[in-house]
């Protein structure tokens, strides 16, 4: 473990936060610091009174102490916003003799706090999410994270960015789940995340009609599952696909028992670098992925690719999964032992360590 003074604090939105899609058990994974001592202020906003209380008292791993103090902010997103930033200098004004960092995620908070830095005592992380340098927002951050490779392109010459590669930890529940691959008539493809455009839910329906295969796709709001199923029906798939609709959490591995091989079909318009690579890493479920830059940034060569949204390619990468089991199970393998990296304490680890460097 890393030891640190560091108070830590983190405005706006949590990890790709959804109350519809991600348990505040997930959330406060996400988190980081809390099991290390560190003092984490979270600032949620757009939470609905009342929503996620349950999970936060059955939370187990953390504990509700001095080192870990939450604000559940109101759902107008203007009024938690100026709120939380409000009660966010309060505290800084009454903690600025500790070694404090805060964790931005909006370019336009980086540019309004940074005028601050000097009168508080405190340094800046910014985690650019988007696909978007914000040169001015990298200018006055002390640290910035960036998760699409074109834009580190863009700005690797300038001291103090990052292309964070490890963003998004991943649970125990993955990290521990154990599969095997066996040679089948008929296979049963994975997907698990959102339904939107850029993850090619579409072109994998019309990729499998000619494969002897089942699909599985587990998430997804109810209207865009709606369109999906509509999507499979056009394409005289439907009787094998089941959509599983939003799945909690800590539910997904059950879901995922009857998987075969895991689909990460996003397209080109995928930009940054997607969440669920970690997860499937860390499964060491055999994955066809498409061959776009920020999925391979991460996964390297422990997936199976293909040319994006190309259905021959797609089909070749099935056979090299299916027709050489010998060489998927130890790529299996070496996938599971690569994606324990992603655990919530390596990320941890890392975090804290890109910290001190920067003092």
């Amino acid at each position: 473990m890393i030891k640190t003074d560091f108070k830590v604090y983190r405005l706006g939105p949590i990890a790709a936060f959804d109350s519809s899609a991600h348990s505040i058990r997930q959330i406060l994974i996400s988190a980081y610091f809390a099991k290390y001592g560190v003092d984490a202020y979270l600032y949620m906003r757009n939470l609905e009174p009342g929503k996620g209380r349950d999970e936060l008292s059955a939370f187990v791993g953390i504990e509700f102490n001095h080192h870990l103090h939450l604000f559940l902010s109101s759902s107008h997103k203007g009024l938690a916003s100026l709120k939380n930033f409000i009660k966010l200098v309060k505290d800084l004004r009454s903690n600025q003799y500790s070694n404090n960092w805060v964790f931005l995620t909006k370019a336009d908070h980086v540019v309004k706090l940074s005028r601050l830095k000097g009168l508080l005592n405190f340094k800046i992380v910014f985690e650019n999410h988007q696909d978007k340098p914000f040169l001015e927002a990298v200018k006055r951050a002390d640290l910035t994270y960036v998760v699409s490779p074109k834009v580190y392109d863009e700005l690797k010459e300038m001291s103090k960015v990052k292309l964070w590669t490890y963003h998004y930890p991943v649970r125990d529940e993955f990290i521990n789940l154990s599969h095997d691959f066996k040679q089948k008539e008929e296979y049963t493809l994975g997907y698990v995340g959102s339904l939107n455009p850029e993850k090619g839910i579409d072109f994998l329906l019309r990729a499998i009609r000619n494969l002897p295969v089942k699909l599985k796709v587990i998430g997804g709001k109810a209207e865009r599952v709606e369109k999906a199923f509509e999507l499979a029906r056009r394409y005289g798939v439907h009787k094998r696909v089941k959509f599983t609709g939003f799945i909690p959490q800590d539910l997904i591995p059950l879901e995922l028992a009857d998987i075969d091989i895991m689909v990460a079909p996003f397209t080109t318009r995928q930009k940054t670098i997607p969440l669920k690579v970690y997860e499937y890493l860390a499964m060491g479920i055999p994955t066809i992925a498409s061959d776009i830059r920020p999925v391979r940034i991460v996964a390297k060569d422990y997936f199976f690719y293909y040319k994006p949204e190309d259905e021959k390619s797609f089909i070749e990468a099935f056979r090299r999964v299916t027709e050489n089991p010998e060489r998927t199970k130890e790529l299996m393998v070496k996938s599971k032992v690569y994606g324990k990296q992603f655990h919530w304490r390596e990320v941890v680890k890392r975090i804290l360590s890109d910290l001190v460097k920067v003092g």
